[in-house]
């Protein structure tokens, strides 16, 4: 349906603004794929940064009025194959139809300045 069509292109759009961005920091590393698109990636991104901690950075974040989550989202058994602690496991952004351009590049702003 058309309607399920334009999100998607919309969600991809907004999930690829932040993959591309966390894509150029060397000491980043995604899970999961690195592009959404032909809806074989929802744009709910994990990541975490290397030598920092998941949950310092989302505190930090929280502090800039972004809403984000660190932890292993019931996937330890994942976080553990990938040699994540799953304690602090992953800083996750959940980005879908009802969030705008603007906050992702919120997002990205901030997290730039810890990354």
């Amino acid at each position: 349906n058309l309607i399920n069509k334009l999100m998607n292109v919309y969600e991809n759009k907004l999930g690829n603004t932040l993959i591309e961005f966390l894509l150029t920091k060397k000491n980043v590393k995604i899970i999961g794929k690195k592009e959404c698109k032909n809806k074989d990636r929802a744009p709910t991104i994990s990541f975490i940064i290397k030598n920092k901690s998941s949950k310092e950075i989302c505190d930090s974040l929280i502090r800039d009025n972004i809403g984000i989550r660190n932890g292993n989202f019931y996937a330890w058994r994942c976080l553990n194959a990938l040699g994540i602690e799953q304690e602090d496991g992953v800083i996750r952004a959940s980005i879908v139809h009802y969030n705008n351009i603007n906050e992702v590049e919120l997002l990205i702003k901030s997290l730039d300045k810890l990354i």
